[in-house]
């Protein structure tokens, strides 16, 4: 028996997968994490498709929740062969770079990696048995592991150790990126918290002041989204071309969502409401210098034409028999209709006799 691959007449292109990936990782994932991970990777190998697929484009053309598809990121995640890069102020908005396979492979075969990684190690438990003696620092521990349900083990402690050295991290900021992931997740891992932590870091993000600063924003503008998508009547998560938008409206623009939300009802004219439309609303509004909903209303009425004057003119006869019609109801007139017709039957009879 052999295998072979027939020579194409007509080339439609075609995406390479490294070897490793079919021989060591993908005996280890179920159906549905090879195929996201497929499908993401021919994304990333087709310039046409970088910028306008996500996440729930990928779950859409795959027919599949996109739970699903955060949860085949957290697998690969856990193996090493994807890293992911948060850009939003959510821990699930987030890029995915595929790692060189040939790459690690060849990083976990030096001898060099693996004396680093050792010596590392015993940097970090000399660190840990510091830690013990430090109040604030043990008290972090102790709260992250009431998170969890349970304490963290040497290489999980030794990661938090590393933010807070690394990224300059308060001890009570990493705690509470531990309580938002256990919110966001029934069991995140420690990457997933460090996303978070990265993420905060990148935004400046490093006291608790400034994190409960940023938090308060984050929960204005969860609000402010699921205000419109309700006003929409949308069930499913927002795009980031819809997020784009919103954050133009309430950011750039500073309108009040009072106002977005009276856009989004005047949707009700058009049988399939959606962002565009409720933008150029807003866009006209914006350039007619409309910036409450009082002063939309008021420039509605000024538009409405005024109620034409009943005619004063004498009415002729054809109105004065639409008068009497009125009098009647269907009935009514059904029965004078039948009164009339069999009286001029008899007299039609009588005339004959």
């Amino acid at each position: 028996m052999s295998y072979r691959i027939e020579e194409p007449t007509i080339d439609l292109g075609n995406t390479s997968i490294e070897n490793i990936f079919i021989q060591e990782y993908m005996p280890q994932g179920n159906g549905t994490a090879v195929k996201v991970y497929l499908m993401a990777y021919f994304c990333a190998k087709e310039p046409k498709y970088q910028a306008s697929w996500d996440h729930f484009t990928i779950a859409k053309n795959l027919n599949l929740p996109l739970d699903e598809v955060l949860r085949a990121w957290d697998f690969w995640e856990q193996k090493e062969i994807v890293r992911k890069h948060i850009w939003g102020s959510d821990p699930d908005e987030y890029d995915i770079e595929f790692i060189n396979l040939k790459q690690l492979y060849f990083e976990k075969l030096m001898p060099n990696s693996q004396n680093k990684r050792k010596k590392a190690y015993s940097n970090d438990v000399a660190a840990m048995i510091a830690t013990r003696k430090d109040e604030t620092t043990n008290r972090m521990f102790n709260q992250i592991s009431s998170l969890t349900r349970r304490p963290l083990v040497a290489v999980e402690m030794s990661s938090v150790l590393n933010w807070i050295r690394d990224y300059n991290m308060a001890p009570d900021v990493i705690v509470e990126a531990f309580r938002l992931a256990y919110e966001k997740k029934t069991r995140p891992n420690i990457r997933y918290v460090e996303g978070i932590i990265r993420n905060w870091y990148d935004m400046g993000i490093t006291h608790p002041s400034e994190l409960e600063s940023h938090l308060e924003k984050r929960e204005i503008d969860f609000h402010a989204q699921n205000a419109i998508r309700k006003a929409l009547g949308l069930a499913r998560p927002l795009t980031q071309k819809e997020l784009a938008m919103i954050k133009v409206w309430t950011k750039e623009w500073e309108l009040a969502l009072e106002l977005i939300v009276k856009a989004c009802d005047e949707n009700i004219k058009i049988t399939n409401p959606n962002f565009n439309y409720t933008n150029k609303i807003l866009e006209r509004w914006k350039a007619e210098g409309l910036t409450t909903v009082e002063e939309v209303e008021k420039a509605a009425e000024k538009r409405t034409p005024a109620t034409p004057k009943s005619s004063s003119q004498k009415k002729n006869s054809f109105h004065n028999f639409e008068g009497r019609m009125q009098k009647y109801s269907p009935e009514e007139l059904e029965n004078k209709y039948l009164n009339r017709h069999r009286n001029k039957t008899s007299d039609q009879k009588g005339g004959n006799s």
